[in-house]
């Protein structure tokens, strides 16, 4: 199903290196995991990718896909490695990649696309739920918020979550499954209280 839907929806495959210079995957985090680097005949250290969005990123600036098409569209299923606990972690990602100018049209799109190919797959009982955080206005407010509230439950977090309240990614602790932090968040601000006029227009 993944070539025929991905066409359907406009997307192109695409593929890059599975080992690229190792800076690439510089702003790369996964708790504590590392990259799998390896030197290579210049001496010149080379990394397996953790995820293919640096990659896809590189081969969309490189060759310069900004100044022949308006929007590129692309679905990628490619392995992924990198190190975690003294041993390699391999798996296989698969996903779609919107770059360039797009309208709001284009995550409904993207949210169908994913709904179809799982119903496709057999996950018939499914049901789909939509959120909004915001944007680059409004999403800072709205953490602000998270951190404030979270501060206050910081002895009920896990050891993870209390790295994401000290990095400043307050919104990971929404994701985690922990149960003391589950319910730590159960009463937290909600993103749709916090989201600025033009992020409530698109999200009714």
């Amino acid at each position: 199903k993944q070539p025929s839907l991905g066409h359907t929806y406009g997307y192109a495959p695409v593929d890059s290196p599975m080992f690229e210079d190792s800076r690439l995957f510089s702003f790369w985090t996964q708790n504590g995991a590392g990259l799998l680097t390896v030197a290579n005949p210049k001496g010149n250290p080379v990394a397996a990718r953790p995820a293919n969005i640096f990659s896809l990123a590189r081969v969309y600036l490189e060759n310069h896909f900004a100044e022949r098409e308006k929007v590129t569209k692309w679905s990628y299923h490619s392995p992924v490695a990198y190190l975690s606990g003294g041993q390699i972690r391999q798996m296989v990602e698969y996903g779609f990649q919107i770059f360039g100018p797009t309208a709001p049209i284009a995550d409904a799109q993207l949210v169908n696309l994913l709904l179809r190919l799982f119903t496709e797959t057999g996950l018939s009982a499914l049901s789909l739920e939509l959120n909004n955080v915001g944007c680059l206005e409004c999403l800072p407010r709205f953490q602000e918020q998270l951190k404030s509230y979270f501060k206050d439950k910081k002895y009920e977090l896990c050891d993870d979550c209390l790295e994401h309240l000290e990095e400043n990614r307050p919104l990971q602790i929404l994701a985690c499954s922990n149960l003391s932090c589950t319910a730590a968040a159960a009463e937290a601000p909600a993103g749709l209280d916090f989201i600025c006029e033009n992020c409530r227009h698109q999200f009714i």
